[in-house]
């Protein structure tokens, strides 16, 4: 039996238990955001979109995410 950890990270000032090991595309979408048209920074940096795929949350890390809007 595989026993799954979390950690508490802070996402748009929101204190959140993540699954420990979570690349940061799958947390977008387990959130509900299309990686595809947000932005986002992890404590205070931003992290381009070409390395969600490859960008490990850690525990304790502040997440910042940003959906443009459109408009006129």
């Amino acid at each position: 039996m595989r026993v799954m950890r979390a950690m508490k990270v802070k996402i748009n000032n929101s204190e959140q238990e993540v699954p420990d090991g979570i690349k940061l595309d799958k947390l977008l979408a387990n959130l509900g955001y299309d990686p595809r048209r947000v932005a986002v920074w992890v404590n205070g940096e931003q992290v381009w979109q070409r390395d969600y795929g490859s960008y490990l949350v850690g525990a304790g890390d502040e997440i910042r995410v940003i959906k443009p809007i459109a408009g006129g």
